[in-house]
């Protein structure tokens, strides 16, 4: 059992921004996903706030695991996610660069009515990997990455097949500039079981080195498997539009 908050936060890099759009501030949808352990969530209860400047500004309740906030204006935002029987989750948004968010919820140990569902695969990694991995996501969190690392090493020297430590460990050099060593660990958690929203973390990779051949291959394996969404529309759209080009 994962024994401390991970928030698991995906960034869209979108391809096509029109700087007059940003310009004349035009407004925008924000969209996610929530997970618990990475699987879609059930249970109801699940309460999300908008805030601006720490300010709440909207306040909804989601239902399966998917929501909108629409008609932004492009800015920093922070959602706070929280239900009972779960850690809050707090995640900032620079909108209209991050366009979809996914809030990965944990439940709160020794909280009751709230079991997790291991997979096989997460019946394989010990516990050692799995405290370094929940200290390294603090401090990745925290975007305290130099000391993030440390523990992320660790998580995966004792279990090198941890997809969630190569993902955190590309996050963080991504964080640090570091673009060729990001983009190995995220192909190495791209390996392991994954939420499609890994194949635009490389993807933004891709962006960042202008090799559009390969940022079009990953948002087109995000396509494959992401389910039907308004996001995942938009997404196609995009390739149709590259293609085309």
């Amino acid at each position: 059992m994962r024994s401390a908050m991970n928030i698991i936060v995906a960034v869209c890099l979108l391809l096509v921004v029109q700087s007059a759009s940003l310009a004349q501030g035009a407004e925008e949808d924000l969209e996610g996903m929530i997970t618990v352990n990475g699987k879609i969530p059930g249970q109801p209860g699940i309460r999300l706030r908008l805030q601006a400047g720490g300010v709440t500004i909207e306040e909804i309740w989601p239902r399966d695991g998917k929501f909108a906030f629409p008609r932004l204006r492009p800015s920093r935002y922070t959602i706070v996610a929280d239900a009972p029987g779960f850690e809050t989750a707090n995640q900032t948004v620079d909108l209209p660069w991050e366009r979809f968010v996914v809030i990965d919820l944990i439940p709160q140990q020794n909280a009751a009515g709230h079991a997790e569902v291991a997979t096989l695969e997460d019946l394989k990694i010990p516990e050692s990997a799995r405290r370094q991995f929940a200290a390294g996501k603090k401090k990745l969190v925290e975007n305290r990455c130099a000391e993030a690392m440390d523990h992320l090493r660790k998580a995966i020297h004792a279990y090198g097949e941890y997809g969630d430590a190569h993902r955190a460990m590309g996050e963080c050099y991504t964080r640090m500039d570091q673009l060729e060593a990001a983009e190995q660990e995220f192909k190495r958690a791209l390996e392991k079981p994954h939420l499609p929203d890994l194949h635009l973390q490389l993807g933004k990779i891709y962006a960042y080195q202008n090799n559009e051949a390969l940022l079009a291959r990953q948002i087109e394996l995000f396509v494959a498997e992401e389910k039907p969404s308004p996001f995942r529309d938009q997404m196609q759209r995009l390739l149709e539009r590259h293609r085309k080009e």
